[in-house]
């Protein structure tokens, strides 16, 4: 039976991606992490100019800076972040 597609953005449903050789560019990486402490973003960047165009508009549309933030969620999205990445 064939595995189901999901689209990159849907973070939560990404396939194991070393079990299946498979890897991401590290910015979408950082994206993903940034994700994790409340960056908001449409589309997870795969290349720099995308990452570069993407924190600009947030730049120029959030009075010139980007906020990040802890909340009680964000340890366990970071702990299903490296476990969907394989890192320990």
């Amino acid at each position: 039976m064939r595995q189901p597609f999901y689209s990159f953005t849907t973070c939560a449903y990404l396939l194991p991606l070393k079990q299946n050789k498979l890897d991401v560019p590290d910015v979408f990486k950082l994206f993903d992490v940034m994700r994790c402490f409340g960056f908001n973003c449409d589309k997870l960047p795969l290349s720099l100019d995308e990452a570069v165009s993407g924190l600009t508009k947030v730049i120029e549309t959030g009075g010139g800076h980007i906020h990040l933030h802890i909340h009680e969620h964000t340890h366990d999205e970071v702990k299903k972040w490296r476990e969907k990445y394989g890192y320990h």
